[in-house]
């Protein structure tokens, strides 16, 4: 069969939402035709038993097994089995509107290189949309980058709300990589990058639904955190070095900020051993006034939340935790 899209969807021990994200693909109301690659990831429950269920229903389910290698390793080995003009992330704990694929695969057809919709997030209490990207209506390539390394939101980092054009990723050889940390964030990246951006468009309507609980608390603290951290501002250095993107240190540092503001968060919300010494030593690697500067081009969250992290550490860390807790 000839698809027009595939949609790469990495599975581990998805037994209790998998039947929703399923029904959600297959119930589409579309004229495309598509393709649900499902690589299962060394589950032990009943994923791959619920899948076959499908597949005997619906004859556009490909199952893919592999050992466990997280998220990464999946989704690069789904890659290998893409048809059709344009390629889908999903997560089989989210589901999708019944008319997902054909709004983001019909806006494709007419020439942009990516499209973006708008995500509801469910939380555990509330329910949050996020409608409008940072990514259309750029002069430049350069301010596109830039925007996206400081100002994003999780809908313009994510990959699960977007379309990508096959042929790019194939040309480019684009893959996933970083150990599961960012990579998503370095894979939209790298693609942007190909990009004309009056060729990126968004449709404001929220078409995903991106699950922020699961009535488990299973994250722990990742020791090599920091390690991790700086591995993925080196491979963004990197890509802006070959684009020849550089020059503008402020907006530079302060992507490094709000990356490096992210794992104070981890270890505030996880680590034990957590102090406002290691909080500040942790910050420290910006000097002062260069940081002020920096800090000052983010959003009012992460710009509040920066100088406050470096400048007044005990505030933040007893906000923060008064904040996971609620």
């Amino acid at each position: 069969m000839q698809y027009d899209a595939t949609i790469i969807v990495p599975v581990y021990n998805g037994e209790k939402t998998l039947n929703k994200f399923l029904n959600s693909l297959e119930k589409q109301q579309t004229i495309y035709k598509y393709l649900i690659v499902l690589i299962d990831d060394g589950s032990k429950d009943k994923s791959i038993e619920i899948i076959k269920q499908y597949q005997n229903i619906h004859n556009n389910i490909l199952l893919v097994k592999e050992k466990n290698a997280k998220q990464a390793v999946a989704r690069n080995n789904g890659l290998n089995y893409v048809s059709g003009r344009y390629v889908f992330f999903l997560d089989c704990d989210d589901f999708i509107e019944k008319n997902m694929l054909q709004e983001m695969i019909s806006k494709m057809d007419q020439g942009y290189d990516l499209v973006i919709c708008g995500i509801i997030k469910h939380f555990y209490n509330k329910v949050v949309s996020e409608c409008h990207t940072i990514l259309t209506g750029k002069r430049n390539q350069q301010s596109l980058i830039y925007d996206y390394l400081t100002k994003n939101k999780e809908m313009d980092v994510g990959l699960w709300n977007k379309a990508f054009r096959t042929a790019y990723i194939k040309k480019y050889k684009l893959t996933f990589s970083n150990k599961n940390f960012f990579e998503d964030s370095l894979f939209v990246l790298e693609y942007i990058m190909l990009c004309d951006p009056k060729k990126i468009s968004s449709i404001s309507t929220p078409l995903y639904h991106l699950i922020k609980h699961n009535g488990t608390t299973t994250t722990t603290f990742n020791k090599d955190i920091d390690i991790l951290s700086i591995i993925y501002m080196e491979k963004v250095t990197n890509i802006l070095h070959k684009k020849n993107i550089v020059g503008n240190m402020v907006l530079f540092n302060a992507f490094k900020i709000r990356t490096i503001l992210y794992g104070v968060n981890h270890h505030i919300k996880y680590d034990k051993n957590w102090t406002q010494t290691k909080q500040k030593r942790l910050l420290s690697s910006i000097k002062i006034v260069n940081y002020i500067k920096s800090a000052l081009r983010l959003p009012l969250r992460y710009k509040m939340g920066s100088l406050m992290a470096r400048f007044m550490p005990i505030v933040y860390l007893k906000l923060y935790v008064r904040r996971t807790k609620n």
